[in-house]
């Protein structure tokens, strides 16, 4: 797509959610490197030279990794622009989230086994990936700039079925409503005066030896 001299491709809108479509999606942005890459690319669209600078790594290492993104259907080439005597490829993510729900509901109904497992390997890949770049986020020194707003909680639930899905549905819908707070002030002409958060959740069951040690009748009810 040739946009030289139209520059309108490099801040436009995005869609709020990608749905995911293969394992290989996931296997592709489970890399640090490439995570990385895409998180830039939802904010705005960019050149590999751009995004080797931005996360100080040679080029050829990031038109490597953007290639991959780029044949994984995670970002396409949205615009070019003439830099002098180079003609400069612009980048963007499909969508600001990358959600991968229907991909797990899909292979549930229609796939065998195996191939389920292959898939929530991938996933608990990924969500290890999130993880490490949480804790990265935190031993940042923003992080102790805007400590009086974090927020830290960590703790085991017993809930039924039904609990655990109303649960579920209650962060999603949260995590929703200031999706779309979030996509209001990205209109905003001065975005300086926001402040930048990370939202990290993840609800995930206990290994089964430590949950049955904690359903055991013999633990002391009071501590």
């Amino acid at each position: 797509m040739d946009l030289t001299g139209d520059t309108n491709f490099l801040n436009a809108a995005l869609p709020t959610y990608y749905e995911l479509k293969s394992i290989e999606q996931i296997e592709a942005i489970t890399d640090k490197i490439r995570y990385r890459m895409l998180i830039l690319l939802t904010e705005k669209a960019m050149t590999s030279a751009q995004l080797a600078r931005a996360l100080n790594i040679t080029r050829q290492r990031a038109y490597y990794h953007l290639k991959v993104l780029e044949k994984n259907e995670i970002v396409h080439l949205v615009g070019t622009q003439l830099v002098g005597e180079m003609l400069e490829k612009y980048y963007r993510a499909y969508g600001f989230i990358h959600s991968y729900t229907a991909l797990v509901n899909r292979y549930y109904q229609t796939e065998t086994q195996p191939e389920i497992n292959r898939l929530l390997k991938a996933v608990n890949n990924f969500v290890i990936t999130l993880l490490n770049e949480a804790r990265d986020n935190v031993l940042q020194e923003d992080f102790l700039e805007h400590f009086q707003l974090s927020y830290q909680f960590d703790s085991p639930y017993l809930l039924t079925p039904q609990q655990a899905q109303a649960l579920r549905s209650e962060i999603v819908d949260l995590c929703k409503r200031y999706l779309e707070i979030d996509h209001q002030n990205r209109l905003s002409e001065n975005r300086e005066s926001f402040i930048r958060l990370r939202n990290s959740v993840f609800l995930s069951p206990f290994p089964k030896g430590f949950s049955e040690i904690l359903n055991s009748p013999d633990l002391p009810q009071e501590l």
